[in-house]
């Protein structure tokens, strides 16, 4: 007997279990519920298989040697993170003499006058931005 012959053999057997073990089945199951069954029973199978996959996932156990395992420098937590904030206020420079307030001369350097040569335009811009608003009142 050669080894295609032994699975010919192998494979005859487990047809004709399952042709048994199928037999068996429809004779005792009433022929309305055998879907629900089949369905029941195939959806409890993968239940189980995943159940017996996350346990196996889960009880991975570490090695002891894990550290040495590890390959890489060790990069300490000061290059990596900022340092916290200071819980307290800086000291009050009583000799350090209060900023003046501005003068209408010291704000004429930076004023700039946002209408100057530009009446048309900001017309037009205010003039479009109240017709959107008004567009949208019922």
């Amino acid at each position: 007997m050669d080894i295609k012959e032994f699975g010919q053999s192998v494979l005859e057997q487990v047809q004709s279990f399952s042709d048994r073990l199928l037999d068996w089945l429809f004779a005792r199951i009433p022929e309305d519920k055998r879907r629900l069954f089949f369905i029941v029973a195939v959806g409890s199978v993968l239940v189980i298989i995943c159940l017996a996959v996350v346990s196996m996932a889960s009880s991975r156990r570490v090695p002891a040697n894990f550290q040495a395992m590890i390959v890489g420098p060790v990069i300490p937590p000061e290059e990596l993170f900022y340092p916290g904030e200071p819980d307290f206020l800086p000291p009050l420079l009583l000799e350090r003499d209060p900023h003046p307030q501005w003068t209408n001369e010291d704000l004429e350097v930076f004023w700039q006058d946002p209408k100057a040569g530009n009446e048309e335009k900001w017309r037009e811009a205010v003039k479009a931005a109240v017709d959107k608003l008004m567009e949208g009142v019922p």
